[in-house]
């Protein structure tokens, strides 16, 4: 049982992890990129607005996954590792996730706005889609952190 705990925690955190670099990788840094053109798709503050401190969850996830990587083994037996001093040492990282549940609602709300009023971002989320079509919408990468702190406290 508890065998099946540490497995699914460190599975659950690549998956998560993955799915941060994703946006990462397919949304943030293009959005970004488009700011040295003259023509910009969103500027800097409507970014920063919406994805918020997401570059640092990132590195958050991306460190702990490491350190439970480290730890738990992908096949064995005997006894099961202990985890708990891991979490409680991004005990104060995971802290950051609290600014950007706080603002989760509010860009929420105006990347509906956004998407509604600037053709030039609805025509980017829907080519990288097309492009991609394993990805999410950036609607849904942007929930994730939200949802992953509420399995963090339950831990």
């Amino acid at each position: 049982m508890a065998w099946n705990a540490v497995r699914e925690l460190l599975s659950t955190e690549e998956s998560y992890a993955k799915s941060l670099r994703q946006m990462n990788d397919f949304y943030y840094e293009p959005l970004r990129a488009t700011q040295y053109r003259l023509s910009p798709i969103l500027t800097e503050n409507d970014i920063n607005v919406i994805f918020g401190n997401v570059e640092d969850l990132l590195l958050i996830a991306d460190g702990l996954l490491k350190k439970l990587s480290e730890r738990i083994p992908t096949e064995g037996e005997g006894e099961v590792p202990k985890v708990g001093d891991i979490m409680c040492n991004f005990a104060t990282p995971l802290k950051l996730y609290e600014k950007y549940v706080k603002h989760f609602e509010r860009a929420a709300h105006f990347l509906a706005e956004k998407r509604e009023s600037n053709k030039a971002l609805e025509e980017f989320l829907l080519k990288t889609k097309q492009h991609t079509p394993s990805l999410f919408d950036l609607e849904s990468y942007l929930i994730m952190p939200v949802q992953r702190i509420v399995r963090y406290k339950m831990l």
